[in-house]
């Protein structure tokens, strides 16, 4: 059976983390397994992102449904139409962005 070398963090902190007791910082707990703080790191990440596309998704509707509300109340211009083409362009670039598409 492999053992992980213990992860104690550095007296002089920029270095990261140290396996020896004598150039870690005292009283401080050992680190978590580098792997396992991989995983913290992220399943925290998925989350933000998965929060991140829910909340677009609503922003993303609410400027849809004013769009169409313009473009069918508003009669607009042709140079407002190119306009409003490229909001819809840049909401659907948002989209891709996020992997929504």
């Amino acid at each position: 059976m492999a053992y992980d070398r213990p992860r104690l963090l550095h007296r002089r902190s920029e270095l990261g983390y140290t396996d020896t007791t004598q150039t870690a910082m005292q009283g401080e707990p050992e680190a978590v397994p580098a792997e396992y703080q991989r995983r913290l790191t992220d399943a925290a990440r998925r989350r933000q992102e998965a929060a991140q596309q829910e909340a677009w998704r609503r922003a993303h509707g609410e400027i849809t449904d004013a769009v169409e509300e313009f473009k069918r109340d508003g009669h607009p211009d042709r140079r407002l139409l190119a306009d409003v083409r490229a909001i819809e362009r840049t909401a659907s670039r948002v989209d891709r962005r996020l992997g929504l598409d």
